[in-house]
């Protein structure tokens, strides 16, 4: 279980529907994690709503169980592959099963602790127990009280900068300190680090999706920068 120190277990707030289905499907294999779990437990008494339903594994064969008896069931539709998760539909509502792997600072799959302290911002910091409780970073509840973000973890300092402004846009504040931490991150990258950051954004305006080069680059860009 998580550390005591830096994560607590708090009580579930709000639940949706069917919780226990999809609990069942990830059973001991993986974990539910991020802004499901943020929105379950927020003490904030209008929480932003949450977009979709991530599912970590604990490894490879976790990760081809919970898919496997996902698949069993018909309320799980519409599957799609995208180069970080096995995406689906289950009750109209959007699940992500996050592809168990490790590239760069990104960690897709292990413990429980080990996975939430790749988590960007405090407020994402959560993870499902059950439909009762969740562990949450200790400092959740104050700063998902406040919509306040604070950076915990810079797995891409660019991509961090994208989410900060995408959570911003949900209404969070985040203070202009706070922000030095995503400079100081890109300060102490390789050169060959920022050199291919550049030349990926730089492939963005004229994308051509035929082109390898192109395409090995915006598929590093998407990796690197909008995992939620």
């Amino acid at each position: 279980m998580a550390s005591e120190k830096k994560y607590k277990k708090v009580r579930v707030r709000r639940m949706i529907d069917d919780i226990d289905e999809l609990l069942n499907i990830v059973a001991d294999d993986g974990f539910i994690m991020g802004g499901f779990v943020r929105w379950c437990a927020s003490p904030h008494k209008n929480p932003v709503p949450f977009y979709d339903i991530d599912v970590y594994s604990k490894n490879r064969p976790a990760y081809e169980r919970i898919i496997s008896r996902a698949r069993e069931l018909s309320a799980f539709e519409r599957w799609k592959g995208t180069p970080n998760s096995t995406a689906c539909v289950w009750r109209e509502r959007r699940v992500q099963f996050i592809q168990p792997k490790n590239q760069g600072r990104m960690v897709g799959y292990g413990s429980l602790e080990e996975i939430l302290d790749n988590f960007d911002f405090t407020v994402c910091k959560a993870a499902l127990l059950n439909k009762e409780y969740a562990i949450v970073h200790k400092d959740f509840e104050e700063h998902e009280e406040n919509k306040l973000l604070i950076i915990d973890h810079v797995h891409c300092p660019i991509g961090t900068l994208v989410r900060v402004l995408k959570y911003v846009k949900k209404g969070y504040f985040i203070k202009p300190l706070e922000l030095l931490k995503l400079f100081y991150d890109w300060d102490s990258r390789p050169a060959e680090y920022k050199s291919l950051m550049a030349e990926a954004l730089n492939a963005i305006e004229n994308f051509d999706p035929s082109d390898p080069e192109q395409e090995r680059f915006m598929r590093f860009l998407y990796e690197q920068m909008f995992l939620d």
